[in-house]
C-alpha cells in the first residue's frame, strides 16, 4: 500500500508516524541522546523504509511529468525527504541498515543523484525552469547538513556526500557519491527546501588553474617514464582527473597510479555487453588496490530504442559505430563532463592507422570538460610510447590483477560480441570489428586520431562530391591488369576460370591504398607465371554503389581473391597487407 504516492503522509498514517516520531523523541534521547532503543526499527524505520519507496516512486513518476507545477513540487518533495534522512542518519535516528550496500536507502541516494546529473535533459520541455531547479539544487546541496558515519574511499580519496558537492560536480551512477572540490562551502546548521520562487545561487570562487602549453609538455615528456608522466598528470589535476579503465592490459595504469602514493579515481563504461571475465576483473582489481570503480552505463531508453529498432547485432551489418555511440561515447561524454583531464591506456604501437602519433599529453579534440567548451579537457596518455610486451613484463613483475581472457589468445579486449582471439602474428586489433577494415577500428572515444581532413566516420578518406579526386593512378604497372566494370562483372559470373585472380579494389586518393602500393607491387612481380593473375579495379565515384553491393566492399583497400573453381570472390581478412601476408593468402587458396 506504501507505494501509493503519498500515502504514508496521508490517508490517517500521518497520526501514526507522529506517534513514533514522539515516542522517540520521549524515550531515547534524554540520558542517551544518540544512543537507539532496541525497539526503534520496528517503529520509526519501518515509517522510513515507507518514506524512501514513495521518495523512489517520485524519481520515477517526475521523469515522465509533464506539467510545470507538479514537476517542481514532485522535486521539492523529494528535497525535503532526503534532508530529513540525513538529519535521521546524523542524528542515528534510524538503524545503520539504511546506509548498506544496495539498500532502499542507498539505491534511492544513487537514483537521486543520476537525475540530478540529467536534468539538462529536461530544458526543452521546461524553458527557464531547469535553471531555477539546478540553482536551487545547489544551493540545497551547499547547505545540507548531513555527512555519513562512515566515509567512502575511492583510490586513495575520502569520496564525501552529495551535501558537500556542487551541482557541477562529476555525479555517477556507480557506487561513489563524490569527490570534494576544492572549492566546496563548509556545511552550514540550516536546512534549506528547493522553491522555484525563492531560490539565491550562492556565490562560489572557483579554483584558478594556470594556463599551459601542453604541446610543450608533450614534448618535455617525450622521454619521459610512465610514472613519471603519471605523477605529473595526477599533482597538475588531483581531484578533477580520472583514469579510464576498460577491464584489459591497462590494468597497468592503475597500477601507476598507485606507485605514485598520490590520490586517484578510476572509472570504467560498462555497455551491458562486456565478457564474464571482464566483471571479475573489475571485482578482482577494486579488493587488490582498496578502490571503487565509478561505472558508467549507457542511457536505458537509448539502448531499448535501438535494440528494438535493429536488433541486438545490428552492428555486424552496418558497422559498429552506431551501438558504440549509445553504449560507450554517450557515457564517457558525460563522465567527463566533470573532469578536467582523463588518462587512457592508448599505445602508438596499438593502431598503427590511428593512434601511431598518439602524444602522452594533449588538449582533448573530442569532448568537453567541467568548464565546457573547446579545449576545456586534457587528456593524458602515459603509456603511449610503451610497446605491448614492456606493458606484459610491468604487469607480470608487479604480479598486478589481468584479464583471464589474455591467456586464451585475446590481445585488445572490448565487448564480447565484438571481440575474439587473434593467432600468431596478427596485429592485436584484428581481434576487434573484424568484419571491418583496420582503419574504421575506433569505436569513437579516440576519434580526436582520426584526422578529420583526410578521413571520414566511416573510416575511408574524404573525397569530392563525386566521389573522386584529380589524382594521379597507383598500382601502375604491367604485372597488374586494369580491369573494368563488364571486366569484373565477368569474373563475378564465371564458375570455372583458367586461373585464380587477386584484386583489390581502391581508389587512388585514399591515403591507405597508396600505403600498400609498394606491397601489392611487389606481391605482382613474385606472382609472375605462377598461374595467378592480378588485377586491379578503381571502385569511387560511380562504382562504389556496385562494389559494396557485388564486391564485399566496405571501406578502401578491399583485397579479393576469385578461386579457379568458385565465382564466389573470398575477401582478405586481415589489415596485414605486407607481400608476405598476402603470399601466404593466396598460397592457402589457390
Amino acid at each position: 500500500m506504501h507505494h501509493a504516492e503519498g500515502h504514508y503522509m496521508q490517508h490517517g498514517r500521518e497520526r501514526r508516524y507522529k506517534i513514533f516520531n514522539k515516542w522517540w523523541s520521549e524515550n531515547g534521547t534524554d540520558d542517551h541522546p544518540t544512543a537507539r532503543s532496541r525497539f526503534a526499527s520496528s517503529t520509526q524505520d519501518s515509517c522510513f523504509w515507507a518514506q524512501v519507496e514513495e521518495a523512489r516512486d517520485r524519481l520515477i513518476k517526475v521523469r515522465a511529468e509533464a506539467d510545470a507545477r507538479k514537476f517542481i513540487k514532485m522535486l521539492e518533495d523529494i528535497t525535503k525527504f532526503d534532508q530529513y534522512a540525513r538529519r535521521l542518519i546524523e542524528n542515528k535516528e534510524v538503524s545503520v541498515d539504511v546506509l548498506a550496500q544496495n539498500s532502499s536507502y542507498t539505491l534511492f541516494i544513487e537514483e537521486w543523484k543520476e537525475f540530478q546529473s540529467q536534468l539538462q535533459l529536461f530544458q526543452p520541455q521546461f524553458p527557464g525552469i531547469v535553471e531555477v531547479v539546478i540553482m536551487a539544487l545547489a544551493f540545497t546541496s551547499s547547505t545540507a547538513i548531513h555527512e555519513q558515519p562512515k566515509v567512502t574511499q575511492l583510490g586513495k580519496f575520502q569520496l564525501l556526500d552529495q551535501a558537500k558537492i556542487p551541482s557541477k560536480s562529476l555525479i555517477f551512477s556507480g557506487r561513489r557519491c563524490g569527490v570534494k572540490p576544492l572549492y566546496a562551502e563548509p556545511k552550514r546548521n540550516e536546512s534549506t527546501v528547493l522553491s522555484a520562487a525563492t531560490i539565491v545561487a550562492p556565490e562560489v570562487t572557483e579554483k584558478v588553474v594556470e594556463a599551459e602549453d601542453y604541446e610543450i609538455l608533450a614534448k618535455d615528456l617525450e622521454n619521459a617514464s610512465p610514472l613519471e608522466i603519471m605523477d605529473n598528470a595526477l599533482e597538475k589535476f588531483g581531484d578533477d582527473i580520472a583514469i579510464a579503465f576498460s577491464g584489459a592490459e591497462d590494468v597497468a595504469l592503475i597500477e601507476y597510479a598507485h606507485l605514485t602514493g598520490r590520490p586517484f579515481r578510476v572509472f570504467s563504461l560498462d555497455t551491458g555487453r562486456l565478457n564474464p571475465e571482464t566483471y571479475q576483473l573489475f571485482d578482482a582489481v577494486e579488493k587488490h588496490y582498496g578502490i571503487h570503480i565509478e561505472y558508467m552505463f549507457p542511457d536505458a531508453v537509448e539502448v531499448q530504442a535501438l535494440v528494438r529498432s535493429k536488433g541486438l547485432f545490428s552492428f555486424y551489418e552496418d558497422g559498429h559505430q552506431e551501438c558504440c555511440r549509445v553504449r560507450k561515447v554517450r557515457p564517457l561524454r558525460r563522465a567527463l563532463k566533470g573532469l578536467r583531464a582523463w588518462i587512457t591506456g592508448q599505445r602508438k604501437d596499438q593502431s598503427p592507422g590511428t593512434r601511431s602519433e598518439v602524444p602522452v599529453v594533449q588538449v582533448d579534440p573530442s569532448f568537453e570538460g567541467l568548464d565546457g567548451g573547446s579545449g576545456s579537457l586534457v587528456k593524458w596518455n602515459p603509456v603511449a610510447n610503451v610497446e605491448g610486451k614492456d606493458i606484459w613484463n610491468f604487469l607480470r613483475a608487479m604480479n598486478v590483477p589481468v584479464n583471464s581472457l589474455h591467456s586464451k589468445g585475446y590481445v585488445s579486449i572490448g565487448c564480447e560480441p565484438c571481440t575474439r582471439p587473434v593467432l600468431p602474428g596478427q596485429h592485436e586489433r584484428e581481434g576487434r570489428w573484424w568484419w571491418e577494415d583496420v582503419k574504421a577500428k575506433e569505436c569513437g572515444l579516440h576519434k580526436g586520431n582520426i584526422k578529420d581532413e583526410s578521413v571520414n566516420g566511416n573510416g575511408n578518406s574524404t573525397v569530392q562530391a563525386n566521389g573522386s579526386a584529380n589524382v594521379a593512378d597507383i598500382f601502375d604497372t604491367k604485372d597488374i591488369v586494369t580491369l573494368s566494370r563488364p571486366g569484373v562483372e565477368n569474373l563475378l559470373k564465371l564458375e570455372d576460370r583458367r586461373e585464380p585472380w587477386l584484386v583489390v579494389l581502391y581508389a587512388p586518393w585514399c591515403r591507405f591504398c597508396q600505403a600498400m602500393e609498394g606491397s601489392y607491387v611487389e606481391l605482382a612481380e613474385k606472382l609472375g607465371g605462377s598461374g595467378v593473375k592480378v588485377g586491379k579495379f578503381r571502385a569511387d565515384g560511380e562504382e562504389k554503389t556496385f562494389a559494396q553491393q557485388e564486391l564485399q566492399l566496405g571501406s578502401f583497400p578491399t583485397i579479393l581473391f576469385f578461386p579457379k573453381h568458385s565465382s564466389q570472390p573470398i575477401k582478405f581478412p586481415s589489415e596485414k597487407r605486407d607481400v608476405n601476408s598476402l603470399l601466404s593468402f593466396v598460397n592457402a587458396l589457390r
